[in-house]
């Protein structure tokens, strides 16, 4: 289990990722391959460079380079071994070789979910690391990790430097944040974003991937085909309510437990309700779906049982009749809930902190840092 606190030092540093599906329909693995494309502008000294770094929408919207990517993934392991190991309230040292055993595990886990991920998710992962780093080296982290360790600074000033420099580069995380968590994107998947026809899959579609979830196993689903805003959206995620896929045959099928924060079309309904209820099998047979499994930090499953105790509370919430939580950096709050706050508190609850930490002090939980988090794999996607 995981003692993770809220990311100390990736405050903005959303940390999604994405790649191009360069392996089978099924499995959720493969090497991280991708030709070299346009190259991001590189963030150096001058004032001009650092003003690109605002226009967050250019760089959600395009396809990284390799060499991005892979500067990328290293902050984020940076950012994750430090939560993890680093600053933690302990008086033992964790040795060197378990960490670095963790990392190179992380590492893979983290590299395999990005060679199966959309390219919208890519572009996030390497704009927020890219923002993250660029940070980090403003404060001098590597010095202040130093005074740190012999209790010169706190855990909570390193945090605010690291906001601070974040405010002064004029990114609206508001804005961001709306963007990512608008899920209208997801209220007519009939046609594209150029009017032109997108088969649907019908009845019955990818049971056998499907049949493989359980209750309480987390599901993701990322943005579709197209271009325009839907390249900025994080997608959406639910937690699986039935023990594989029984209804296999009703598109209606109440398979998963989620909130939405717009009313289901009436004539292709996706979704119960506005706030917090069931997802229908039609939401969930369509393409970039990804079935999760949450696990330990040696990459053990969890047991059913606490995977049914973490889909309980999913229902108890319908229950109470929860609204959806437009407040999106509040993911505390329990009174009411977003699509990925809801999965990731059924699980906080039962000790899992499957928030990858990617919001760090917003407090934001996307359904694409819990994708990415170290404590889910993928078993499935298509």
């Amino acid at each position: 289990m995981k003692s993770k606190r809220i990311l100390i030092l990736a405050s903005l540093s959303i940390v999604i990722g994405v790649i191009s599906a360069l392996v089978g329909l099924t499995g959720c693995t493969g090497l991280l391959q991708r030709p070299a494309g346009e190259s991001l502008v590189t963030v150096g000294e001058t004032l001009g460079e650092v003003r690109d770094l605002s226009d967050w929408r250019y760089w959600m919207s395009r396809v990284p380079t390799q060499q991005e990517l892979d500067e990328a993934i290293a902050n984020h392991m940076e950012n994750l071994i430090d939560q993890e190991f680093f600053f933690v309230a302990t008086e033992e040292k964790v040795p060197f070789g378990k960490t670095q055993h963790y990392r190179a595990t992380w590492e893979k886990g983290l590299r395999e979910k990005l060679v199966i991920a959309p390219d919208s998710l890519l572009a996030h992962f390497v704009y927020f690391n890219t923002v993250d780093a660029y940070v980090k080296k403003q404060i001098d982290y590597t010095g202040l990790k130093v005074g740190y360790s012999k209790g010169k600074i706190s855990y909570e000033e390193i945090r605010n430097l690291h906001q601070n420099a974040i405010d002064e580069l004029g990114i609206d995380t508001k804005a961001v944040l709306e963007a990512g968590f608008d899920q209208s994107w997801m209220s007519n998947q009939k046609t594209n974003v150029k009017g032109e026809k997108i088969t649907v899959k019908g009845t019955g579609a990818h049971h056998a991937q499907l049949n493989q979830n359980r209750a309480g196993d987390p599901i993701y689903r990322a943005p579709g085909a197209g271009g325009g805003s839907s390249l900025l959206n994080f997608g959406h995620a639910a937690i699986w309510r039935l023990d594989g896929d029984p209804d296999r045959y009703n598109d209606n099928s109440p398979v998963a437990m989620a909130s939405w924060g717009i009313n289901p079309d009436p004539n292709y309904p996706m979704h119960e309700r506005n706030g917090v209820g069931h997802d229908y099998r039609r939401c969930w047979s369509q393409s970039n779906t990804y079935g999760l499994r949450v696990t330990d930090n040696d990459g053990f499953d969890t047991s059913d049982y606490l995977a049914t105790q973490a889909e309980i509370y999913a229902e108890f919430q319908r229950a109470l009749g929860r609204p959806y939580n437009y407040a999106w950096c509040m993911k505390w709050r329990t009174n009411a809930f977003y699509c990925s706050q809801l999965v990731w508190r059924c699980w906080y609850n039962k000790g899992y902190d499957i928030d990858s930490g990617d919001f760090g002090l917003c407090g934001a939980v996307s359904p694409e840092e819990i994708y990415l988090d170290n404590n889910t794999r993928c078993m499935y996607h298509f």
